[in-house]
């Protein structure tokens, strides 16, 4: 049991990519609640104000709200 858990971790760290993002980078934060199967996944983008890795504050430009979140409920936002 522990070789097969040790074999599994191996293969996805093997392909798996930390992610790292930089004070001031335009990023969209996952939304928890989905009302609808139609509804939108992730927020507008909002801009990161503090790094440490896992952990990011982000601020929303709109009303300066800041949000603590992991670095796994981000995206890169390409606009």
């Amino acid at each position: 049991m522990k070789n097969n858990q040790q074999r599994y971790k191996k293969n996805f760290d093997k392909n798996r990519r930390d992610i790292y993002y930089n004070v001031g980078d335009q990023v969209l934060k996952r939304l928890t609640s989905f009302p609808s199967k139609l509804s939108a996944l992730y927020s507008h983008p909002m801009t990161i104000i503090k790094q440490q890795h896992p952990t990011y504050w982000i601020q929303d430009p709109n009303d300066q709200q800041i949000f603590q979140v992991h670095v796994s409920q981000l995206r890169p936002c390409k606009i």
